[in-house]
């Protein structure tokens, strides 16, 4: 009987291209981010899923980053947005991230690219949305301020928010008709939250260091 060889074995690629969507979805969600980017290069069958998996978490939270490395990552993030918003996933499940910036060159870059989390957020029907930036830049009045449409979301189910600028002055108005859970921690520009009569489904607000 023929032995046989590496060529007549099944490749990683082959057996996983076999699988359907939902199963190759499921393996990537036991995955970080960097590592199912990677696993979608396996194939273009792969690539697929990888598109249309609708968890995006995107974390640098590592200090003393050198500002062409924290760009690096701003720039992973934009692409990304726009492979996704190309494909016009709607419903989105779940997009967060978590960054820590440390150095004023990239700050404005940062702010860019929470304006397109927050539009992809809106576009594409998000349902969880985390944006929290870690910084140890504390002159606010340098900060841009975020746009606010993401409180009339008609989807998203829970917001958690840190460490951004508001342009309300006194209230966030929080419209969303589906929203269940809102936390925002260490934001300023507003002096209160409140809970419009279309977000009749809210069951938790968490405010905590918030200032004007």
């Amino acid at each position: 009987m023929k032995k046989p060889t590496m060529k007549d074995k099944p490749t990683v690629k082959d057996r996983f291209s076999d699988l359907p969507d939902h199963l190759i979805h499921q393996i990537m969600s036991l995955r970080s981010l960097t590592e199912a980017t990677r696993f979608s290069t396996l194939s273009k069958r792969m690539s697929s899923p990888w598109i249309s998996f609708p968890v995006l978490e995107f974390e640098s939270t590592a200090l003393c980053q050198s500002p062409h490395k924290q760009l690096m990552i701003l720039t992973f993030v934009r692409e990304s947005l726009k492979r996704r918003r190309a494909a016009r996933l709607l419903n989105f499940k779940r997009l967060s991230f978590r960054v820590f910036v440390d150095h004023y060159e990239v700050s404005r870059s940062v702010e860019e690219v929470l304006e397109n989390l927050l539009e992809f957020a809106i576009h594409n029907k998000v349902i969880e949305l985390e944006l929290s930036l870690d910084h140890s830049l504390t002159d606010y009045q340098r900060m841009k301020s975020m746009p606010e449409a993401i409180f009339y979301s008609q989807t998203l189910r829970e917001i958690s928010l840190s460490g951004l600028k508001f342009s309300s002055n006194h209230h966030l108005i929080l419209y969303c008709p589906s929203i269940e859970d809102f936390s925002i921690f260490g934001c300023i520009g507003f002096r209160s939250v409140v809970v419009a009569p279309s977000a009749k489904l809210i069951k938790r607000i968490q405010i905590d260091d918030a200032f004007t």
